[in-house]
Formats: structure tokens, C-alpha cells, sequence
């Protein structure tokens, strides 16, 4: 057998990585940030304690991993030409991928809901989560000044107000809850809002 290249190492640390999120994501769902323990974690994972601080120094940081994961699943489709500009169609598409994101995967979405409302993971993300949004929403807000619209605050709360709401509904109720209706009138308000 010859050894690994450099590439399936990467692949094979990656991998792990992964699975440990996973499983942590589901410790942390069922038992709250605040009660799960690396123990834990670790036993989801089949992997010892040891190791996996190999791949995560703390619980802490692997919870921000995930929020970072979570965040660059869902912002990759934000601004696909990465001009810094904002168009009515890319903001459709962002829309409409954030959307297909949580359809394509409603159990991880449950699970990461059920993890970023608890008050403890609130306050330990907060800061840097507001950092990693601050130029998203600055280009949604000015492709809704350009678009004319008078009370962009109140607009951006309601945007995301839609949109959040939509998705925990959905997470929580995914066969009853009407998420591609909900989708299209969301669409449909801002086709009208954004004239185009």
C-alpha cells in the first residue's frame, strides 16, 4: 500500500471535521450547549475524547465551526459575481437558494435552529455573528435605497422576519407548513417592492 498524499490527508481531516460538527450539532440540540460535554460529543462521533481535540480546541470553537459553516452554506449564494453590488436578481436567487438549502436538508436545519435560539449560544455568537452579517445587510440595504424604498430599516426586519420565520416554521412542521408558498409570495412582494 503506498502512503497518503497530502490531498487524502485533507480529505480524510475534512471528513472528520464533518462528522464531528454533525454529532455535535446533535448533542447540542438534545442536551443544550450548556449541558453537552466533549465526552459527549466525542461518543456521537465513535471517536475518542482525545482526538478530537485534535481537530477542535474547545466546545466553544467547535460551535462557532459550525455557525461558520452554517453561515458560508448559506451566504455563498449572496452576491455570486461578487461585484459589492447587489441586484434585484441576485437578491432573487439568494432568496430562492436559501430556501432550497433548508428543503434539501430540514433535519440539520432543525437541529441548527434548535441550537442557535438557545440563550447561551446567543450570547457566545453574537458579536461575531454580527460581524459576518454587517455586509451582507449593507448590500441588501442599499439595492433598497436604489430600489426607492422609504423605511429600509424597517424593510431589512421584515425581510428577515419573513425569511427566518418561514424556516423555523418549516424545520419544525416541514409536512404541514406551506414553505413553497411562502417562498413565492416572498418573491412576489419584493418583484413588486424592487420593480422589476
Amino acid at each position: 500500500m503506498s502512503p497518503r498524499t497530502v490531498e487524502q490527508y485533507e480529505q480524510i481531516r475534512s471528513e472528520k471535521r464533518t462528522i464531528i460538527m454533525n454529532a455535535a450539532i446533535e448533542v447540542f440540540a438534545e442536551k443544550s450547549f450548556q449541558g453537552a460535554s466533549v465526552s459527549m460529543i466525542a461518543q456521537k462521533a465513535g471517536i475518542s475524547k482525545g482526538l478530537l481535540y485534535n481537530y477542535f480546541k474547545s466546545k466553544e470553537e467547535l460551535l462557532k465551526e459550525i455557525i461558520k459553516n452554517a453561515a458560508d452554506t448559506i451566504y455563498q449564494y449572496f452576491d455570486p459575481n461578487h461585484d459589492g453590488i447587489l441586484t434585484a436578481e441576485e437578491f432573487f436567487f439568494f432568496i430562492r437558494k436559501n430556501f432550497q438549502v433548508v428543503k434539501e436538508n430540514v433535519n440539520y436545519w432543525k437541529l441548527y435552529s434548535a441550537l442557535v435560539l438557545q440563550p447561551s449560544v446567543l450570547k457566545l455568537i453574537d458579536h461575531d455573528f454580527d460581524e459576518v452579517s454587517a455586509n451582507y445587510i449593507k448590500l441588501v440595504y442599499d439595492l433598497f435605497e436604489r430600489s426607492g424604498i422609504e423605511d429600509v430599516e424597517g424593510e431589512l426586519l421584515l425581510l428577515t422576519s419573513m425569511v427566518k420565520g418561514a424556516i423555523i416554521q418549516y424545520v419544525a412542521m416541514p409536512d404541514f407548513f406551506p414553505i413553497d408558498k411562502i417562498e413565492s409570495k416572498i418573491l412576489e412582494y419584493y418583484r413588486n417592492k424592487l420593480s422589476v
